[in-house]
């Protein structure tokens, strides 16, 4: 791999001058049939007079949607791109007086509900005014290149001015109004420069672009400063003014009961000083009244802009903590904004013009129109993978909810969608208000109830990886990543879509040495960082891989015949390993598997209960395993029958102790002996096996994971009068899969949270009690989870008749006999992390047996196939690797589909009033359900690119690379001569690419939040400069393609040191006192030059390899793309 980069100075943000940015679009245009990055086939084309289209302060738009004042508003590159997506209305960004400030990074945060510190425009007023003017040129002369109908663009620009009446009034403010109102001259030098790209930018453009004003406000300005700047703002612009109202009006009362009571958001602690210094509803209701006069009285249109975001205290680690407040946007203040315009349009009967930007996407844009919320504009929904191209699904969505209810125009879905179908009832504006309001009350009503707007309906906070991001060749699936088994997800999805179901089978039995068990059974870690985990829903993996083996049979694998001396012993036939065995004997190595119980399977067989796992399902798992041929010893106990020394003895070169923790943890308090108490293994096997057939009466169960809730279902279903789970800390912190806490809801069993055993209470030495106490929550353990602490005073007793625990198990060590592997402190082996051997040599473990002790079936499948790799790599033999595909990828039809949220298919469930007995609760899809989710996969293992879509500035985008691989010398300097001192191997492999324009990024880190890695695109992607200062600050990580008159240079700050490629033939390397002469394919080293004194250190040619990568990249895939140029001299 070549160089990758965690370190990067602070940079200047800094727009692209008109002809830079003009070329850009221009050159891309003719090249590629794109703009910034969005292919021709995805731009809106507007239909002047189609059903979208509608009047808002005098003005025609062409549809109804647009962005918010933010950061997809603050550049015009970004403008564009919004403009070419369908927005029609552009709330500008917020500029103020103070207009050199500094913002706090990162600044956003929109991992699920949005949070962001950014609270103004961070560009100057007068690189404001240029961005937004530029934006209104280019808009107006593409509207005429793309060949767009109608002679207008129909579009308006909303100036946003803040944020008191003294900044507002200040020369530098009242400059930059008057040029929205009239560019004058500055528009003539705009319209030049488009003009040499663009020639459709002479004709003629309105010389102003401020279509209205908006007045945003801090927090804390009273109703008195906010009446006094709107009549100003009325008084002298005579423009259409808007205020922005905060959603602190509802009162805190109300707020904290949506947000935590209604939708379940219980970490979000609300700001008290914003609601102490912002304005009451009644105080607003006198201001609005007050100002719609003043509006009536100037012959000015007045309305409002629901809403602001809301101040909560920060409790993220995403921003620094010295920042006390952050600011909530997103699906959590949707309800909130909802229910305040509800309750406005209830004072003044549904007679306020409303614009909302709370909360809005492409699910709910046609509820808000239908309750004459108009325009709605967005930023948080713009800022998750898909970007600016998600605004296309809000206008398919308002067209279908227009289609279904027969409505040809906007304000007939307001008619229709309340029931009014007259159309021949006269008083058309009383009718539509009147329909407006009973739409938004009803909406405000169902908001509440509405599944996407609950706190707990997406967990998106494990969506991150553990790779470290490079500066080339990031593209991986995350899904595969996460697999212990590394199933290779993104190709069976391919050939399941495609129709290929053996394809799929094959694939998936490829992989996995136990796919219908974990079909059903595994907790899928695969699924938390689908790309789509931050668009709707995961892919259903697990329910795919399930339809797949359940539809069609793999075909037989013939494994080798064993050669050669090697053999291997495998202590126990449970998924780790039956796994390490099978993947043992494909690689040749002769394996032979000793299992104590009677039948292999281990937990899968014994322990899973029949309602998570069926019978047949496990034992066709079995028969693959068994039909291979693989030699599997039952009845044989570790300790009596297998030990470390018979088997060596025996002749087994390779032992591997998969035998899993077989001993219950004790609960370790009084009484946990006593008669009735259960070990959580122990009951599940015994009700597995038929050996326990009934168990009534009061049933407690004390834990938290997954086993846990396995043995309260099961209780339940051995026909317990009362199951209770009872757990030590809250619900949140229970291990356990959603999914299956969930389950135990449905199934009417409780959970007592926070509650600690202290002892069981024994009458006649069974167990007829638990007494145990309250805990608090106090700071996080080791385990991440708040550490529960006792609540003295707070003893109570819990009548019970059966007690089972399932608090973990221990390990059995009894095969090591008298040898002593290393063990942890929790008694578990301790394994080399890459090969998991032991201490021993030629010992290994995996599963249960090592680490924290218990773990899930498909980590103990993972260990063993680990386990099999790094034997078979001792012996020298070819581990298990499947061929890459080759594939096509239609970009266009993947940005298409990777902006457009399709939630995942439900798959079918037993209704809980039949689940008394042990049928499996969760159903196979059917054959249609199961292709359509396989199709929403969205082959994050071909292209990735995710930052890009999520960069509001258009500052991150792809390019192409031609594999290459180099072996190149290192160099060291001996007494003025250079000598060979080592090789190296640096290579890039992957078609595509991405780098970052750095002026263009203002470090908010919102694509951190997306990358499936551990880092930071804007940080470590190659980062390139076109600014000169910014780029000679720069120490790590910066690169700059330079033009000139000669040709091209690329200059690098990397590692601390400057470098310098010239390209040529050959090429010229400079860096730390040499000039190296390279030949341009393979950097083979054609002559060297001091230009200083003798490097000390010995020169590496990767980073040239590096910079000579880059360029190629860059200039011969996407050679639009901005670049430096050197000064002409003189």
């Amino acid at each position: 791999m070549l160089d990758s980069t965690t370190h990067s100075m602070p940079h200047r943000f800094t727009p692209l001058s008109m002809e830079r940015l003009v070329e850009w679009i221009s050159d891309e245009l003719v090249a590629q049939d794109a703009i910034l990055s969005i292919p021709r086939e995805l731009f809106f084309r507007p239909r002047p007079d189609g059903p979208l289209a509608c009047i808002w302060r005098e003005c025609r738009l062409d549809t109804p949607v647009g962005v918010a004042a933010g950061p997809h508003s603050q550049l015009a590159a970004n403008i564009v791109a919004a403009w070419l997506c369908g927005a029609r209305v552009i709330e500008l960004k917020t500029v103020q007086t103070l207009d050199e400030i500094t913002v706090v990074k990162p600044c956003i945060d929109m991992e699920d509900a949005g949070y962001n510190i950014e609270w103004s425009q961070e560009l100057t007023l007068d690189q404001s005014f240029d961005e937004y003017l530029r934006a209104w040129v280019l808009v107006h002369a593409l509207h005429h290149r793309l060949g767009f109908a109608g002679s207008s663009t129909g579009v308006l620009f909303d100036v946003s001015v803040g944020y008191d009446l003294k900044g507002v009034r200040q020369p530098n403010m009242q400059r930059f109004l008057e040029r929205c109102v009239d560019a004058g001259r500055d528009l003539d030098r705009a319209v030049a420069a488009a003009a040499t790209r663009i020639p459709e930018a002479a004709a003629e453009i309105p010389r102003g672009f401020a279509g209205g004003i908006t007045l945003s406000t801090m927090h804390g300005c009273r109703p008195e400063e906010i009446a006094l700047i709107a009549g100003y703002l009325m008084e002298r612009w005579r423009l259409p003014t808007t205020i922005k109202l905060n959603p602190t009006l509802l009162g805190a009362e109300e707020v904290a009961h949506i947000l935590h009571d209604e939708l379940g958001f219980e970490d979000v602690t609300l700001s008290a000083e914003a609601f102490a210094g912002d304005p009451t509803f009644e105080e607003a209701v006198e201001l609005i009244r007050e100002l719609t006069a003043v509006g009536e009285r100037r012959g000015v249109t007045f309305g409002l802009k629901l809403a602001n975001t809301l101040p909560v205290v920060n409790h993220r680690d995403v921003f620094d903590l010295e920042q006390s407040r952050m600011y909530m946007s997103g699906r959590p203040l949707h309800a909130v904004t909802v229910r305040l315009a509800s309750r406005l349009q209830e004072e003044f009967d549904g007679r306020l013009r409303i614009s909302f930007a709370g909360g809005a996407d492409a699910f709910n844009a046609p509820a808000l129109l239908a309750a004459g919320l108009r325009p709605i504009t967005a930023c948080s929904d713009l800022l998750r993978p898909g970007g600016y191209l998600r605004l296309g699904q809000y206008l398919d969505n308002i067209s279908a909810a227009m289609e279904m209810v027969g409505a040809d125009r906007l304000d007939d879905l307001v008619l229709r969608t309340a029931g009014d179908w007259d159309p021949s009832d006269g008083n058309f504006l009383e009718r539509t208000a009147r329909a407006a309001q009973q739409n938004l009350t009803s909406y405000s009503d169902a908001v509440l109830q509405d599944p996407a707007l609950q706190g707990a309906r997406f967990d998106r906070s494990r969506a991150k990886g553990r790779r470290a991001l490079g500066h080339f060749d990031c593209i991986a699936a995350p899904c595969t990543e996460a697999c212990d088994v590394g199933q290779r997800v993104p190709e069976y999805m391919r050939l399941l879509a495609s129709g290929d179901l053996a394809g799929a089978a094959a694939v998936i039995r490829d992989d996995n040495p136990l796919p219908a068990t974990l079909g059903r059974a595994c907790h899928h870690p695969c699924e938390l960082p689908c790309l789509r985990t931050h668009l709707d829903d995961p892919i259903a993996i697990r329910e795919i891989k399930r339809f797949v083996t359940d539809t069609a049979a793999a075909p037989p694998r013939d494994l080798p015949a064993p050669t050669g001396n090697p053999r291997a012993a495998v202590i126990g036939a449970g998924p780790c390993g039956l796994a390490a065995a099978e993947f043992l004997a494909r690689a040749g190595i002769a394996v032979t598997v000793f299992e104590a119980r009677s039948a292999s399977g281990g937990m899968v067989s014994g322990s899973i209960p029949g309602f998570r796992a069926g019978r047949d399902a496990v034992d066709r798992d079995l028969s693959w395993i068994a039909a291979a041929g693989i030699e599997v010893r039952h009845g044989q106990k570790v300790g009596r029958d297998v030990t470390l020394e018979a088997m060596r003895a025996a002749g087994f070169r390779y032992i591997v102790a998969a035998a899993g923790a077989q001993k219950g943890a004790r609960l370790g308090v009084p009484g946990d002996d006593s008669s009735g108490v259960w070990d959580g293994l122990v009951f599940l096997r015994a009700a597995r096996s038929g050996q326990l057939t009934e168990l009534p009466g009061r049933v407690g169960v004390i834990g938290g994971g997954d086993v846990a809730i396995d043995c309260a279902r099961t209780a339940r279903r051995l026909g317990a009068s009362e199951v209770t789970v009872i757990y030590r800390r809250s619900r949140r912190e229970m291990p356990a899969q959603r999914e299956e806490v969930e389950a135990l809801a449905e199934e009417g069993i409780p959970v007592l949270e926070q509650t600690l055993p202290l002892a069981v209470v024994a009458d006649s030495g069974r167990v007829c009690g638990l007494r145990c106490a309250a805990t608090m929550l106090g700071e996080p353990d080791d385990s991440g989870r708040r550490r529960p602490i006792r609540m003295w005073g707070s003893d109570r007793e819990i009548p019970l008749d059966a007690l089972v625990v399932a608090v973990g198990q221990r390990a059995d060590l009894a095969l090591f006999g008298a040898e002593r592997p290393e063990v942890n402190r929790a008694g578990f082996l301790v394994v080399d992390p890459a090969t998991l051997e032991t201490s021993l040599p030629n010992v290994f473990a995996g599963g249960d047996l090592i680490g924290d002790g218990p773990a899930t079936i498909v980590k103990a499948c993972g260990d063993g196939r680990r386990i099999a790799a790094a034997i078979a790599a001792r012996e020298g033999r070819a581990a298990h690797a499947a061929a890459a595909e080759a594939h096509f990828i239609d970009r266009t039809d993947l940005l298409r589909r990777r902006s457009q949220r399709q939630f995942r298919e439900r798959v079918s469930q037993l209704p809980p009033g039949q689940r008394a007995g042990f049928d499996e609760v969760i159903a196979t899809y059917p054959p249609a359900k199961a292709v359509a989710e396989a199709g929403r996969c969205l082959d994050c293992d071909l292209l990735c690119s995710t930052c890009e879509t999520v960069c509001p500035n258009r500052a991150i985008f792809t390019y192409r690379s031609a594999a290459r691989v180099l072996e190149l010398p290192v160099l060291r300097w001996h007494r003025g001569k250079p000598a060979v001192a080592g090789q190296e191997r640096v290579e890039v492999r992957q078609p595509y690419q991405v780098a970052v324009i750095a002026d263009l990024c203002n470090d908010c880190g919102n694509c951190t939040t997306f990358c499936p890695t551990s880092g930071r695109p804007f940080a470590d992607k190659p980062r390139l400069f076109l600014d000169e200062a910014s780029f000679q600050a720069q120490t790590d990580n910066a690169f700059r393609l330079l033009r000139h008159a000669g040709g091209w240079t690329v200059q690098a700050a990397l590692d601390g040191a400057r470098h310098e490629l010239e390209i040529a033939e050959p090429l010229r390397y400079r860096t730390g006192g040499v000039e190296l002469r390279l030949a341009s394919d393979t950097l083979e080293v054609l002559g060297t030059r001091l230009t200083g004194e003798a490097p000390a250190d010995p020169i590496s040619l990767r980073r040239c390899a590096t910079m000579l990568a880059l360029f190629h990249g860059i200039r011969g895939s996407v050679p639009w793309i901005p670049t430096a140029a050197a000064e002409s001299p003189g």
